[in-house]
């Protein structure tokens, strides 16, 4: 492992960010694209359900659910800009603009209250 991977580590196993994008370039390449984008939308609509449960009633095992529903959409985002990459060249830069532009524009919008 390189010194500028970044570890993920839980009870089990350590894991670097390079093997979660090729676990995921995998699953696309096993998959298809379409399926996985399906995936990630049906993931982004469990996290959804999951805020909404615990709003409706918050405890522990609400929050509990929602913590895995992140880490499912988090791991779908990254199909999704692989995926994204593969069929547009310049995607991550995109998307990088856009959270730069995004970003800047809140802070404009909270400095104004």
């Amino acid at each position: 492992m390189e010194d500028n991977d970044l570890k993920l580590k839980d009870d089990r196993h350590i894991h670097t960010i390079k093997s979660l994008n090729q676990l995921c370039e995998d699953a696309l390449e096993r998959w298809g694209f379409d399926p996985q984008m399906d995936m990630v939308i049906e993931e982004m609509s469990e996290l959804t359900k999951s805020i909404l449960k615990y709003r409706r009633k918050p405890s522990s095992d609400r929050a509990t659910d929602i913590a895995k529903e992140i880490a499912d959409v988090e791991i779908m985002m990254i199909q999704l800009k692989i995926a994204m990459f593969h069929r547009y060249e310049n995607f991550y830069e995109l998307v990088e603009m856009e959270k730069k532009f995004k970003t800047s524009r809140q802070i404009g919008r909270a400095s104004c209250r």
